[in-house]
């Protein structure tokens, strides 16, 4: 009777540690998603662009998130998310963080690929982009005759 109660533990025990971490956050596959989740997230939030190709993006990360609890914008596996063709992204608000996305082979409709405002009068606070890459990505050239 111990010994069959031991083995249970056990295998229960090796099964707890051998589930895969559970991936919290709101988890979006196209922009209609990121810009849900962009409007309803608060502090301690985090949203996950699905890996995969996001071509012609503007993303707006605006939100308010805290010293100790912020807004975290990620790629589902970091490198995995190529944005690409005509995107860009701006951040405003405070406390945001964005990390793992690519900026491939494409061109900004805008000043910049990445800008810490939206506007003038809201501007990203305590912000950073982490662990992603600008590559090849520059500004459409009009061809003149």
């Amino acid at each position: 009777m111990k010994t069959n109660l031991l083995i249970i533990s056990a295998a229960l025990l090796f099964l707890s540690f051998s589930q895969p971490p559970k991936q919290e956050g709101a988890y979006v596959k196209d922009i209609v998603e990121l810009h849900k989740a962009i409007g309803n997230a608060v502090p301690g939030d985090e949203i996950i662009m699905a890996n995969g190709d996001w071509n012609n993006i503007q993303i707006r990360f605006v939100g308010y998130g805290k010293e100790n609890a912020p807004i975290t914008l990620r790629a589902e596996t970091a490198g995995k998310v190529v944005i690409g063709g005509k995107s860009d992204l701006k951040l405003g608000g405070d406390y945001l963080v964005v990390s793992g996305l690519n900026f491939v082979n494409g061109s900004s409709p805008s000043d910049a690929v990445i800008e810490f405002a939206i506007s003038e009068d809201t501007v990203a606070n305590h912000s950073r982009v982490t662990n992603s890459v600008i590559l090849d990505f520059n500004k459409s050239q009009k061809n003149q005759t």
